[in-house]
């Protein structure tokens, strides 16, 4: 650019000089330079992304796919026959449903903690190697005690997938990618009611008797050599944590890419650079008091209980329920394929909507609105036949369909510290397993055909759920106002008063996604 000055004035006149704006060949060139970079920038960035889909996503939809197969397969194998051919009681089958939990609510944390160390692709394979093994121990059972032991034994070897999962994938992603990647993975939840029920089915029709075994023992071995071969896969082939030396995922080019592609996306890229300088110096001990000292990791908590109760008691008990509806045992087992389907399907329209519009707790609320209609159908139509109750519990499934997926977007997306995020997401899903273990004594024989006191607990917890994601919508909103509307003062005090720690999501230049 040049300034041109007027000489072009009559005597007489005054000489204005009016500066005018010559752009001239050379900044035509490099305005569409800089458009050319960014456009390739873009091009680069979107193929590093699917790059990162391809590797990831099927791995880790597998390993999460095979883990719900897994911990639920045991409402398969009573269908095919385990608890008329071993010496067990009722109670003991619901307490072994419900020891599984223990596991998880005892070593989901520790677990966590120690992927930080040893990195992903380490620990995930060994978690899916181990509780192989033991699924596969399950086989060979004799009684309600031996089965409770290898249940428990099984919760501890999978504690640790869930929440690995959900922290890595907040890791590779961001914000306004994650929701769309967690309903990939975790309506494999669903999905594998729909591949548990078709393997049970053709394990009962092709392996009954097959070298001697009964078919539910096919059930548990077939399963545990696929969870074993999954993963050495992983251990072959899922990147560690971007930032590992370890990580030949990504070339040099397109690591610049994903850290200049992250920082873009923080929402304390440019407000809260001093954290990131103090979160180098804070000791992972720091990190789990801010962690525990958080009222969001509790009001998270609490959501998980009362959503694990219904989601889990589904799960285990569906086969029985159907069953009770006045099917035969083999076709149960394809009956449960539709209400697993549409609860999938669903969950994976519903993270598009949440990633579409930045928004999760009416999502959240309005998704398990239909679970309430269908429990509470089931308890009303109790005598209007199979069809009117098969309808109700596809209804039931379908609404708890998408939950996993958006409390674990939500979860990750509402804490910004690393490692703090590393702690909570781990204990939220250890505390949440408590209602994995009530769920185990949801349904019980003694309630059949109807099961009606089962459905009625259900029915009152998704309502409690629902009640919570709205309270917590309305929470968070009040706070990023009180943020909106502080005044710079305000802002300049909170940091000064907290120079030495890291603010993460307290942070006064925070938003919390709602």
């Amino acid at each position: 650019m040049q300034n041109h000055i007027s000489s072009n004035s009559k005597k007489g006149d005054i000489d204005l000089q009016i500066p005018s704006i010559i752009v001239t060949d050379d900044d035509d060139d490099e305005e569409e330079k800089k458009e050319k970079a960014i456009a390739e920038n873009n091009k680069e960035l979107k193929r590093l992304i699917s790059k990162m889909d391809i590797r990831i996503l099927p791995l880790l939809s597998l390993c999460f796919l095979l883990t719900v197969i897994d911990r639920s397969n045991i409402g398969n194998a009573r269908i095919a026959g385990l608890t008329d051919t071993i010496d067990i009681t009722e109670n003991q089958y619901n307490l072994a449903l419900s020891i599984f939990f223990a596991g998880y609510i005892l070593f989901e944390l520790p677990s966590n903690i120690l992927l930080n160390k040893i990195g992903p692709r380490i620990c995930i394979a060994c978690i899916m190697i181990m509780f192989g093994c033991v699924l596969g121990t399950m086989a060979v059972v004799k009684n309600g005690t031996q089965l409770i032991i290898a249940r428990s034994l099984l919760g501890i070897a999978e504690s640790g997938l869930t929440p690995a999962i959900t922290f890595y994938i907040s890791v590779w992603y961001t914000e306004s990618e994650i929701s769309k990647r967690f309903a990939i993975i975790f309506s494999n939840g669903t999905v594998a009611g729909i591949v548990g029920g078709l393997m049970a089915y053709g394990i009962m029709l092709k392996f009954e008797g097959y070298q001697g075994l009964h078919s539910w023992q096919w059930i548990f071995i077939i399963e545990a050599l696929l969870t074993i071969t999954t993963g050495i896969l992983v251990y072959f082939f899922l990147p560690d944590f971007p930032e590992s030396q370890n990580n030949k995922f990504m070339s040099i080019r397109e690591r610049q890419l994903f850290f200049i592609h992250r920082k873009k996306d923080s929402e304390l890229s440019i407000a809260n650079k001093e954290d990131e300088k103090n979160n180098r110096k804070q000791s992972l001990w720091d990190s789990i008091k801010l962690a525990f000292k958080d009222w969001h990791t509790y009001a998270f908590s609490i959501l998980n209980i009362c959503a694990y109760i219904p989601g889990y008691s589904l799960a285990f008990f569906l086969p029985s329920i159907i069953l009770n509806f006045g099917f035969t045992p083999l076709v149960t087992q394809l009956m449960t394929i539709a209400p697993n389907l549409a609860a999938s399907i669903f969950g994976i329209i519903i993270a598009f909507s949440v990633d579409h519009h930045k928004e999760i707790g009416i999502h959240s609320a309005s998704t398990l609105l239909i679970s309430v209609i269908g429990f509470a159908l089931l308890i009303i139509l109790k005598d209007h036949g199979t069809y009117a109750l098969y309808i109700s519990v596809i209804l039931a499934s379908t609404g708890l369909g998408p939950i996993n997926s958006t409390f674990s977007s939500w979860c990750s997306c509402n804490f910004s510290d690393r490692t703090k995020r590393s702690i909570v997401i781990a204990t939220v899903n250890a505390l949440g397993n408590v209602g994995g273990a009530i769920a185990g004594q949801i349904y019980r024989e003694s309630d059949s055909p109807q099961y009606i006191q089962g459905h009625t607990a259900n029915l009152i917890f998704v309502i409690c759920v629902v009640g919570g994601c709205v309270g917590l919508k309305l929470a968070y909103r009040h706070t990023n106002h009180k943020r909106d509307t502080m005044s710079l003062e305000e802002r300049e005090k909170i940091i000064i008063e907290n120079k030495l720690n890291v603010l993460g999501d307290k942070h006064p230049d925070f938003r919390y996604i709602t």
